[in-house]
């Protein structure tokens, strides 16, 4: 009862006259729209899904996940540019290692299913345990419930999706009205009778020594030709993250086999010496990378680091 609106600058909504006991409920509903506006960003934005998830972990203050969740959007929304100026398929993720590249490609995942349930997905990890870790981080995620406190969770902003009922496998399960969204196998592994709209794979190379090997390379690019490649289906995006140890692994192989498919993400840890500046100081500062090089085979370190392939390197 005798409210009065008056707007002050750029929106400012002021309360006043009888009724105070109502303000405190007048606050909440406008509290309400915000949120509700919010999660509608994230559902259009994976950035903004990001920072609704984890504000702590995704901020503005670290612009490489920034660049890498927006190239993963652009990329399935088929608006990534490759090398030729033309959209493209293929997006190929060179980081450093603690960078957060494996919790957003978890997070994005979840992103991807929430817009489209009818996404099928297929990620490839080194072995079978990491592979079936990827997948329960996505099927959890997407399956969290609020245990109390604040916090959004997946269910917030895609309140529609959920698992389907009696899917326990780990590394192979479907969201409700579909007969598979996930598959999770480890490189080398079977992945035949089904197909995928995304396919992924996470670092396949395991160190070094493995990276070194010919006869390793060759038998990965071998799986992916006859394998892998064979269960994308038409229309379907690639992603390859992974530290580029050799010249010859598979991100260099595809790469070369086809240039203009691939954008190519590459961010070092440290990018200029001389002013000691870092890609992300509060995950590796200028101290520690020094320390690394001190500790660390310098070609080693560099491959790991910097993205600059052993045999290169020299």
């Amino acid at each position: 009862r005798n409210w009065s609106r008056r707007t002050h600058g750029k929106g400012c909504l002021f309360l006043s006259g009888a009724g105070g006991a109502r303000l405190g409920r007048k606050r909440d509903i406008l509290r309400e729209i915000v949120g509700e506006g919010d999660l509608l960003e994230a559902r259009r934005s994976f950035w903004a899904f990001c920072r609704a998830m984890n504000p702590r972990f995704f901020r503005e203050d670290r612009p490489h996940l920034k660049r890498l969740s927006e190239a993963l959007q652009a990329l399935i929304e088929r608006k990534l540019i490759g090398p030729d100026g033309e959209a493209c398929r293929g997006l190929i993720v060179n980081l450093p290692p603690r960078m957060g590249k494996s919790y957003t490609l978890s997070l994005f995942n979840q992103w991807a299913l929430g817009r489209n349930p009818e996404e099928r997905i297929i990620s490839v990890s080194y072995n079978e345990t990491l592979a079936e870790r990827f997948s329960r981080a996505v099927r959890n995620g997407i399956a969290a419930t609020r245990a109390g406190g604040g916090g959004r969770i997946f269910s917030d902003v895609f309140p529609g999706v959920r698992l389907k009922k009696g899917d326990a496998a780990s590394n192979l399960w479907a969201l409700e009205g579909q007969p598979m969204n996930f598959l999770a196998a480890g490189f080398g592994g079977t992945i035949t009778g089904v197909g995928c709209s995304i396919g992924i794979i996470d670092d396949p190379v395991k160190n070094h020594l493995e990276a070194m090997n010919e006869a390793a390379l060759d038998a990965q690019f071998a799986w992916y030709n006859d394998t892998f490649f064979s269960r994308l289906e038409e229309g379907a995006v690639q992603i390859v993250v992974m530290t580029r140890w050799a010249a010859g692994d598979l991100a260099g192989r595809l790469i070369e086999r086809e240039p203009k498919g691939w954008h190519v993400l590459k961010m070092p840890a440290c990018l200029d010496e001389a002013a000691q500046e870092m890609l992300c100081p509060e995950l590796l500062s200028w101290a520690r990378w020094r320390q690394i090089l001190r500790t660390t085979s310098e070609e080693i370190a560099m491959a790991n680091y910097q993205q600059q392939p052993i045999d290169v390197t020299g």
